[in-house]
């Protein structure tokens, strides 16, 4: 029953998620749902890409392939996107810290820092003021990157801000 409302954040993101990331390739898709399970679930403290694709190194290398072909980024980058996506959207929906949020994913302050930084570049100061700002800003990065419209960034923002309101 615990593992069942843990679950709840992560399934609510990708079901929101589900315009920005139905273009990518359906072995993506199972990798970055794969690496959220596994860190949400608290399975693993550091997410590895060879535990997504079960360490065959041909379907790594297709993983890689797909994943550049469709955002210009690697399965590591695109999943790291993915990942402050999720630590922000539990810092917003759920009203948790998101400090909080990266220690339950087994990222340390430091980590998150670094997340942060790498993700949103200068903007990460900008974002680091509130937590829809947080939100707003990795899912404005996560949509470029997987070359999505960019009206879909803030529909998912303002699903999210309406659910919470509610």
């Amino acid at each position: 029953m615990r593992r069942l409302l843990t679950s709840v954040p992560r399934v609510r993101l990708l079901y929101l998620l589900d315009s920005v990331l139905r273009p990518l390739a359906v072995e993506a898709r199972e990798f970055l749902e794969v690496g959220l399970e596994r860190l949400d679930g608290g399975e693993a403290k550091r997410f590895r890409i060879r535990s997504g694709v079960a360490g065959r190194q041909g379907k790594l290398r297709h993983l890689e392939r797909l994943c550049v072909t469709a955002t210009g980024l690697g399965p590591k980058r695109l999943f790291d996107h993915l990942l402050l996506v999720f630590l922000t959207f539990k810092a917003l929906a759920f009203d948790m810290p998101l400090d909080s949020a990266a220690e339950q994913a087994g990222l340390s302050r430091k980590d998150l820092d670094r997340l942060r930084r790498r993700i949103l570049g200068l903007d990460a100061d900008a974002a680091s003021l509130e937590p829809r700002a947080q939100f707003e800003y990795a899912v404005i990065a996560l949509t470029k990157v997987c070359k999505a419209p960019p009206e879909a960034a803030g529909e998912i923002v303002q699903q999210v801000v309406r659910e919470r309101l509610a």
